[in-house]
């Protein structure tokens, strides 16, 4: 995310009033995208069901001051955290995590096995012979764009 877009998490479940109506709401553990304002500073947010929230704006210094429900939210670089794939302990197991090819190639392999038996069940329905033939060939070109990408392997 940008600095014009931040991710906050609530922190407190809270419920302001305006008018004696709901203006917003969030629940603890939600999170949300604020958007900053460039002219004031201030980022706002929308709630569950659209209504615009301030989080936060830039003091003096630039710096961020969000409200005290809220707290940023700083997600790990890419590859470092088991979140943000599958199979993560594996690779952590096989010292492949900072191998990105090889990982892509699994993830393929895995996509393959998954059109594959797509393709297998649809051996029982009236789907169309050509659309079929289309499905298998994406799975043909799967494995030739392994064959390349194996070229760029560690």
């Amino acid at each position: 995310m940008s600095d014009k877009h931040i991710l906050v998490k609530c922190k407190d479940e809270f419920v302001e009033y305006l008018e004696g109506k709901v203006s917003c709401e969030a629940m603890e553990g939600e999170e949300f995208v604020a958007t900053l304002h460039e002219e004031s500073g201030e980022y706002f947010a929308k709630d569950s069901k659209g209504r615009e929230m301030f989080v936060g704006d830039l003091d003096e210094k630039d710096e961020l001051v969000l409200e005290e429900s809220f707290e940023l939210v700083v997600y790990p670089p890419f590859g470092s955290y088991a979140a943000h794939q599958p199979n993560y302990e594996g690779f952590k197991q096989l010292g492949k995590l900072d191998d990105y090819v090889y990982q892509s190639l699994a993830h393929m392999g895995n996509a393959s096995h998954h059109l594959s038996w797509g393709l297998t069940v649809l051996d029982h329905t009236d789907v169309p012979t050509e659309l079929r033939e289309e499905i298998r060939q994406t799975g043909i070109a799967i494995h030739q764009l392994q064959e390349k990408l194996r070229e760029y392997k560690k």
